[in-house]
């Protein structure tokens, strides 16, 4: 058996409830014109199979998309062909992290618009930001975000008709607070994943690395 109180379980579904409503939602595709002009730019001539195939799931239609990847499989170079792409088609992209430092990488790879989860949330709550059906929000190390958190992003994205793309490894330490939803919305609506350590070069310290 196992035991939990009713506020926890209330935020969690109230996770799955926002999940399954951006899922539902069709309105953000790209063409494949649009995701061959990206793909074929001198910046992603070497992107693998693995990445190309993450690249065009979290392209799709769906309002909700997630890649599954642990470290060095080259999920910040998947972010920035996705970011280009619906930069490219008129979306307004925004990137956010758990903490500043996640943050400051994704502004390090391009993002013009990038914080930490907590400020985002707080400029939506306090009206000092707005996203609508034109936003691309993508969620980097999603699988730290606690509960309440998750909670927000998603009600949020789907009241206000965006795309939410979240990007993680829940293998990794999640939050201290209650947490774990990114596995459980990776196993409810499927996940890209990568697997091909990228950022070491001999078998051995892949091995070691995975």
């Amino acid at each position: 058996e196992r035991y939990t109180t009713k506020a926890v379980l209330e935020a969690e579904l109230h996770v799955l409830r926002s999940a399954e409503g951006l899922a539902a939602s069709k309105g953000h595709a790209i063409t494949d014109n649009e995701r061959a002009a990206v793909l074929g730019g001198k910046q992603f001539n070497d992107i693998t199979r693995e990445q190309a195939r993450a690249f065009r799931h979290v392209t799709g239609a769906e309002g909700l998309s997630i890649i599954d990847g642990q470290a060095g499989t080259g999920k910040s170079f998947t972010m920035a062909a996705v970011r280009q792409a619906y930069e490219k088609a008129g979306y307004r992209v925004i990137g956010l992290g758990p903490t500043n430092a996640v943050a400051q990488d994704m502004r390090n790879d391009g993002f013009g618009h990038a914080g930490t989860v907590h400020s985002e949330l707080f400029a939506l709550n306090n009206n000092r930001a707005t996203w609508n059906r034109r936003t691309v929000v993508m969620v980097d190390e999603a699988a730290m975000l606690d509960t309440k958190l998750m909670a927000m992003v998603t009600a949020h994205a789907q009241e206000a008709g965006a795309k939410l793309i979240l990007l993680g490894d829940d293998r990794q330490l999640s939050s201290i607070d209650r947490g774990g939803m990114f596995g459980a919305l990776k196993d409810r609506h499927g996940a890209a994943e990568l697997s091909e350590v990228k950022r070491q070069h001999k078998n051995d310290e892949r091995r070691a690395s995975e």
